[in-house]
């Protein structure tokens, strides 16, 4: 049993050393080349600014505190901005393993070496580890969101206006990063008011409007030109609003047609992101909150359940929705653990290892997948010969890799095969081709599922892989999943933009 407190420290400062490694090794992954769109977009505003005459960043679908501060970085100090937005969500994930941490002995767990198991379980959720490389804004808002609800626990522990104040600035970072995360803001002022009117504390309702102003102050602050230029912002909330409702349906959304949703959200987000030993911990962990009956743990239960169902009533379930979701599996799974005999750790703690370890080789251990396609490129077509691809994968290929002379690219656009003109371009692009290459899942594997409303779409491809079109394969990057050897196939059951972003398959065919 650990209960000097220095070795306590000691044992901490290993878990986040850990937690430094499996956040941060890697974190110039692809070379840092435009790989993640989401980053991509980003990016661009960042070299948009230039302070201090122009300011405006002509993009509103994230907030604008992280693309100043990279921004304002590079112009000192010439630091990449992609890699300051990454380095912004490993620190993110280091707040995340303190939170956790405080959340658990928040919900009377006080056996320390339980929380510090937390820790360990925080370091190896491959949500947590993937986020953390990725220069977005989900893993801080998640975050800063988490941080809000802990002082709002506080709060209401100690019925102390301070620590609900800190919560509240802490809601108001998030919704500053992204409109969606301002949801939260009204739970937040929901708990104030029904708190203020329990304990008759009427006078403290007048600083309702004092927290709204703040919050929009924030907002304004950190995004001066959703003021400025309020038309461009409210096209932009308007356009994200009706991708995420399925009111307008583009093609990195196909993936969710036809789906259940809570199946969906269960096969193919959570056990992925947290490992399917932490899910059921976390599932049961749920019971043993309600079991609890504290005001805390009614809160904690309430957090939970809503970042679960408000994703599900939108039409996408992008993995970054659940960001949240992955610290607070953790902090339940440690609930669960606490009615667990700690024999059982171990074997919790090595099937966790196993997951993130095979996540890692899959992804961060190795050089991009996008790179060693290139180079195959570069190997395989030979001069004045035609290189065929498909549209909508971030980048064509090849980069970094030199083409010999002669060399001709074409793409074609696989989410448009349904209309007779485009199957007719594509039929001639193949005529005058000698490559063909398969970027990733994203064309090929939604249209064969939904072959009824993509009947042409899903026949090219069937053809292709059957051998049936005249084409063969010679060449592909596919880097496994692995977990006790045993391949999980990623690419097939999990959310796409689990695979997509950072280690694509990418399959390369030849004309026979």
């Amino acid at each position: 049993m650990i209960t000097d407190g220095y070795r306590v420290d000691r044992l901490i400062l290993l878990i986040v050393g850990f937690s430094l490694f499996t956040f941060g090794f890697g974190l110039a992954w692809g070379q840092l080349l435009p790989f993640h769109p989401d980053e991509n977009n980003i990016i661009m505003a960042v070299n948009r600014i230039h302070w201090p005459t122009e300011l405006n960043p002509h993009f509103f679908a994230y907030g604008g505190l992280t693309i100043y501060l990279s921004s304002l970085l590079n112009q000192l100090f010439e630091i990449n901005p992609r890699l300051v937005l990454r380095l912004i969500s490993v620190l993110a994930s280091l707040a995340g393993l303190w939170l956790v941490y405080n959340w658990l002995s928040l919900l009377s767990v006080f056996n320390r070496r339980l929380r510090l198991f937390g820790l360990l379980l925080t370091s190896l959720s491959v949500g947590i580890i993937q986020q953390s490389h990725f220069g977005t804004v989900d893993n801080l808002g998640a975050v800063a969101t988490l941080a809000g609800f802990y002082f709002l626990a506080k709060h209401i522990k100690t019925s102390r206006l301070s620590q609900f104040w800190f919560g509240w600035l802490s809601l108001s970072l998030a919704a500053s990063l992204k409109i969606s995360f301002g949801l939260w803001l009204a739970v937040a002022g929901f708990v104030f008011v029904a708190g203020s009117l329990a304990k008759k504390k009427f006078k403290q309702l007048l600083l309702l409007p004092f927290f709204g102003l703040t919050a929009i102050g924030l907002f304004l602050i950190t995004n001066p030109y959703a003021l400025i230029d309020y038309p461009s912002f409210l096209g932009s909330i308007r356009y994200e609003s009706q991708v995420a409702f399925g009111q307008m349906l583009v093609f990195y959304t196909r993936q969710f047609l036809d789906v259940n949703q809570v199946k969906f959200i269960i096969n193919q987000v959570l056990v992925w992101n947290l490992n399917p030993v932490v899910l059921v911990l976390a599932l049961i962990g749920l019971i043993v909150s309600i079991r609890t009956k504290t005001k805390v743990s009614f809160l904690f239960l309430a957090v939970v359940l809503i970042n679960l169902v408000q994703p599900s009533i939108w039409f996408v379930l992008w993995t970054r929705f659940f960001v949240l979701w992955f610290y607070l599996g953790v902090i339940s799974a440690g609930l669960a653990l606490s009615k667990i005999h700690t024999a059982f750790w171990p074997a919790i703690f090595f099937i966790s290892l196993a997951w993130a370890v095979g996540f890692l080789q899959a992804t961060y251990w190795q050089t991009d997948s996008r790179l060693v396609m290139s180079h195959k490129i570069s190997r395989h077509i030979g001069q004045s010969q035609t290189l065929l691809q498909e549209e909508g994968n971030v980048v064509n290929l090849p980069v970094g890799s030199s083409l010999a002379p002669g060399t001709k690219m074409l793409t074609f656009d696989p989410y448009q095969l349904e209309e007779s003109k485009n199957l007719q371009r594509l039929s001639r692009q193949l005529e005058v081709s000698d490559y063909l290459l398969i970027g990733s899942r994203r064309g090929w594997l939604n249209h064969i599922r939904l072959a009824n409303q993509y009947p042409k779409t899903a026949k090219f491809y069937q053809d292709l892989f059957a051998g049936r079109s005249g084409w063969r394969l010679i060449d592909q990057v596919y880097y496994p999943f692995k977990v006790f050897g045993l391949d999980l196939n990623d690419e097939i059951y999990a959310e796409e933009t689990f695979t997509v972003f950072d280690h694509p398959h990418l399959i390369l065919f030849k004309k026979m």
